[in-house]
């Protein structure tokens, strides 16, 4: 069995022609080859689904395979980053902010402090913050760092990891 992630339809497409009824040669076999897509799509979803699967916890010839940019990166390593991203989620600041009658509420006046002007404001114009430009990001709230843009963000870590553990 091969898993197989074409980052282009035409590429997918192509794959599907060729390896239609293909007759592998190597070995004497009167298996043929069949194509279909994956019940889960994406990397990401399937190696989210297969995180909490035995079969990725052995060390097995069978056990799946991670080849990202030419190198193999071991499933723990991208485990171990997908775990540290799903923990950094919880922890991020929400995109919006309570409204002006909640933060007044929960500061108990007619002031508030507001995260990005790091003092104390009127609550219409943390209104106006909330509702247009001057928003807080999750990234610049308390000097976080911002989330995995993209997958491959996180899989470019999990492969300098993988690198620099091989070195230890």
């Amino acid at each position: 069995y091969a898993f197989v992630n074409f980052h282009q339809s035409s590429i997918a497409q192509k794959a599907v022609r060729v390896f239609s009824s293909y007759k592998f040669k190597l070995h004497q076999s009167p298996k043929v080859a069949q194509v279909s897509p994956a019940h889960i799509q994406g990397l990401e979803n399937n190696l989210r689904h297969l995180q909490d699967r035995a079969v990725v916890h052995s060390n097995l010839p069978f056990s799946p395979v991670v080849m990202w940019r030419g190198q193999k990166i071991e499933l723990c390593v991208i485990f171990h980053e997908l775990r540290v991203q799903d923990m950094l989620k919880k922890f991020a600041v929400p995109q919006s902010l309570p409204g002006p009658s909640t933060q007044k509420l929960m500061q108990g006046g007619d002031t508030m402090w507001h995260p990005s002007a790091g003092n104390l404001m009127d609550p219409a114009s943390a209104d106006g913050a909330r509702k247009g430009g001057s928003s807080p990001s999750a990234a610049s709230y308390m000097g976080q760092q911002p989330l995995e843009p993209t997958f491959s963000d996180l899989l470019d870590r999990a492969a300098e990891r993988a690198a620099s553990m091989a070195f230890v």
